[in-house]
């Protein structure tokens, strides 16, 4: 704080004017001086700064908060809306998988229909299904999905469904080998990837076949 001096004086008398004699000279009793305390200078600006930053930062605080939830809205949105997609489109594919499944079924129990379902299953694969060009392209990466693959294609088996699940820890992926004559179905352990959830499952499926064979010799 700082004191600034405030001089006033009083209206001009005869004194002041010189027609008293004193030439003009303001007597001692015309001039006041009045101290008066109040921020100046670097004080005030200090103060008026300080009180400005509190207001930014409230403001900004507030602004990042309420972006930071339509962000994370958004953002939720979106993901909910590919993962919707998708299922759809599983729903679509399963769809399929089913009519193929009830197709190849009739086939091999010789129904009534069934002349006209090979016909019409061969004119619409001879130009889409070429299994042994599948097995050649899958060759350069081998796994235990691809073996059990290839197994399936030598013994004119249906490839097997995967079922991939997100857990805390991880995905864990569920198979299903089903034929006419037997089905089997494990889950695999739990893994950071997709890809390893899958040939995790599909290892332990190789492992039920290879008992299953040993049992059999």
């Amino acid at each position: 704080m700082q004191a600034v001096v405030v001089e006033l004086t009083t209206p001009c008398t005869p004194g002041c004017r010189g027609e008293d004699g004193t030439n003009g000279e303001l007597a001692p009793g015309n001039v006041f001086s009045i101290q008066h305390l109040m921020p100046v200078g670097n004080d005030c600006r200090s103060v008026n700064r300080s009180d400005s930053k509190d207001s930014n930062s409230a403001k900004i605080q507030k602004t990042i908060a309420s972006k930071e939830n339509i962000l994370s809205k958004t953002a939720l949105r979106v993901l909910h809306s590919k993962r919707d997609e998708l299922v759809l489109n599983q729903r679509l594919i399963e769809d399929k998988i089913a009519q193929y499944d009830k197709k190849i079924q009739t086939i091999m129990s010789g129904g009534d229909d069934d002349l006209e379902l090979k016909i019409d299953s061969i004119v619409e694969g001879c130009d889409n299904i070429k299994r042994e060009h599948l097995s050649e392209e899958v060759v350069e990466m081998p796994s235990p999905c691809w073996e059990l693959d290839d197994m399936c294609y030598k013994n004119n088996w249906r490839l097997p469904t995967y079922r991939v699940s997100a857990l805390d820890g991880g995905f864990q992926a569920s198979i299903t080998l089903r034929e006419m004559d037997f089905q089997l179905t494990s889950e695999g352990d739990v893994h950071s990837t997709t890809p390893e959830a899958r040939e995790s499952a599909a290892r332990q499926i190789l492992a039920k076949l290879c008992n299953v064979a040993s049992l059999a010799h």
